[in-house]
């Protein structure tokens, strides 16, 4: 995982899995991250992301509502086709958009 701040707003870079052993791997520091910054709108990019579960979609709700709560907006962008259709499903982008992003590390 990587992420970067760029024209005040921060940037999440994922790679590999979205499955339990990483969630458990990146959740702590995400959510640390996310508590301390001032930029208003944060972005996912899962463009790297090869596969994900149930455990994947419940971090990405789970840090929805954290920066919901802190009036701050979550974006998710650069999904594949074969996990925008599992995100779909999941009802993730009834409450998340989906944006293009080329802003890169």
């Amino acid at each position: 995982m990587k992420y970067l701040v760029e024209k005040e707003v921060l940037y999440f870079y994922f790679t590999g899995d979205f499955d339990y052993l990483e969630i458990q791997t990146i959740k702590q520091e995400v959510i640390l991250i996310l508590n301390e910054t001032s930029s208003k709108k944060v972005v996912f990019d899962l463009e790297d992301i090869k596969f994900i579960d149930s455990t994947g979609i419940g971090f990405i709700l789970a840090r929805y509502k954290q920066l919901h709560k802190q009036q701050k907006l979550l974006l998710l962008s650069n999904i594949s086709s074969e996990n925008k259709v599992i995100l779909a499903m999941s009802g993730v982008f009834q409450i998340i958009d989906l944006i293009k992003s080329e802003v890169k590390p």
